[in-house]
């Protein structure tokens, strides 16, 4: 079935002139190109279908480098250090990207040569020194990317900032053991880039997570600065009204992506926390590309997508792009008037379709399960 989606209008246009000037003549170059590219990023599912959704205009990336930040600090969760080093190195052989061990605090201070830094029960004085916590800060606030696993926020005081506004001053102050299921926060559809991978993962509205530690936070981040919440423990199954688990946290030009799973060795057995520290690695390195301005959507009322076709009404001159998530292009077409471009031969996964037509631009996730 095809059906029409209406997109809001943007306060800024784009000019595709010099675009326009290579469209025609590299069009044939490109789809030869693209029939050879092999997509190794994405689960299998059985069938192919595509769901659109309105989303920021980026294109998910890959991490190239990535930092992990393990096996220090008072409460290091020893159990759990060894399952996510293999879960880290089976990611990057899958995924062509180099991750770094580091078990000390000093590794912070090259901290701008990685994409991706995971912070792995670093609790409890872990970053102790005064020139470590400047970093931190300045890396953090500056741009850097970040997930936090378990105990990375136990910091209860030593180190105000990092509670304070990496925490939004929620901290462990009790837990209890079971094995329990998480829902998906509705909140995540305020962050569309992510709510678009996390469905294409399959990483679900609800997951079952084997027995293991749940902890009871002082306060809930919900509602705090900068805070989008992604997941909750089940309602049936804990005593507290808001129980949060899962968080996305806004800090200056970073981002902490924040779980609380990890405190043993089997959370990481069912294959969910691969897959979903795999797709937040995912957004977390998200890049525009070709000039796509990244803050605006464009009007572009006239179009139909299905599972195998986009269709353009346009009565003018239009060009279409669609990238995979590490910005290679896969389909590039150009035309002028109503047209029907198919979608053949993309994988399973994540992809972006830009469309521009005359000063008009806006780019879609279109994700292919």
């Amino acid at each position: 079935m095809i059906s029409q989606y209406q997109f809001p209008k943007a306060s800024v246009l784009y000019n595709d002139k010099d675009n326009d000037k290579d469209n025609d003549k590299d069009n044939d170059k490109v789809n030869d190109k693209a029939k050879g590219v092999v997509m190794k990023s994405f689960p299998i599912v059985a069938r192919a279908v595509l769901a659109i959704g309105l989303c920021q205009a980026a294109v998910l990336a890959a991490p190239k480098k990535v930092l992990h930040l393990y096996a220090f600090g008072e409460r290091p969760h020893v159990g759990a250090q060894q399952p996510m080093v293999n879960l880290l190195d089976e990611l990057a052989a899958e995924h062509k990207f180099t991750v770094t061990h580091m078990k000390n605090q000093d590794a912070v201070m090259n901290i701008g040569d990685y994409d991706v830094v995971v912070f792995n029960s670093t609790a409890f004085g872990a970053f102790t020194k005064l020139a470590v916590q400047q970093k931190l800060q300045d890396w953090l606030t500056g741009g850097g990317k970040a997930i936090g696993i378990h105990g990375a926020l136990d910091v209860r005081g030593y180190w105000d900032w990092w509670g304070n506004v990496v925490g939004s001053g929620s901290w462990y102050t009790d837990d209890f053991f079971a094995a329990f299921t998480l829902d998906t926060d509705s909140e995540i559809a305020k962050l569309p880039a992510l709510k678009a991978v996390w469905d294409a993962s399959g990483l679900g509205n609800q997951v079952q997570i084997p027995n293991t530690e749940i902890y009871v936070y002082n306060t809930s981040p919900r509602g705090k600065e900068g805070v989008t919440m992604l997941q909750t423990v089940n309602k049936a199954q804990t005593d507290i009204p808001d129980h949060p688990y899962s968080w996305h946290k806004k800090i200056g030009k970073g981002e902490f992506l924040y779980s609380a799973i990890g405190h043993s060795g089997p959370d990481f057995s069912t294959g969910w926390a691969k897959k979903a520290i795999w797709a937040w690695m995912q957004y977390l390195t998200s890049e525009v590309p070709m000039g796509i301005d990244g803050k605006h959507y464009m009007p572009f009322a006239q179009l139909e997508v299905d599972k195998n076709q986009v269709h353009i009404k346009d009565a003018g001159r239009h060009s279409v792009r669609v990238f995979d998530v590490r910005g290679s292009i896969r389909h590039h077409w150009t035309g002028t008037g109503e047209m029907v471009y198919g979608l053949q031969g993309l994988e399973t996964g994540i992809y972006y379709l830009q469309v521009k037509s005359g000063h008009l631009d806006y780019t879609r996730p279109v994700t292919i399960q």
